[in-house]
């Protein structure tokens, strides 16, 4: 299950030891059965520089474990954490900074990786879209 940040495992995450963490490799989103298509223009990067957003990026993503005992629980679970590192720049000040987005998974499950950990957790969040899109129809 995702878990809510909180101020405490923001700190606990920030002092985990760059040994703990591992690239997250994402899978391509789907197997191309005939030939790749020509990739669009990109035209909404060309929007955000033309009015002058800021412009955030995702660089890379890292993933690490840790043992986790929430406070009115008696057992001690699995916390997952993916730090997603983002470049932000601002049209004005150019490259303004480097920051760090933190998400958390609590599981039990010691059988499977950090990784498959949070691939099973995005699939069943775009699974329950799915499934609220159809309840609206």
């Amino acid at each position: 299950f995702g878990y809510d940040r909180t101020d405490r495992l923001h700190v606990e995450a920030d002092f985990l030891p760059n040994s703990a963490w591992k690239p997250l490799k994402r899978p391509a989103r789907h197997q191309v059965k005939t030939q790749p298509r020509a990739r669009p223009e990109r035209v909404k990067q060309q929007i955000v520089e033309a009015r002058g957003f800021k412009d955030i990026q995702l660089v890379d993503e890292w993933v690490a474990e840790m043992p986790y005992r929430p406070v009115a629980c008696r057992h001690t679970y699995r916390l997952i954490v993916v730090r997603k590192n983002l470049r932000v720049n601002d049209p004005q000040q150019g490259r303004l900074f480097d920051d760090y987005v933190y998400f958390f998974y609590i599981t039990n499950h010691k059988d499977l990786t950090p990784a498959q950990i949070v691939f099973s957790a995005n699939d069943r969040c775009h699974q329950e879209n799915h499934l609220a899109q159809l309840k609206a129809i």
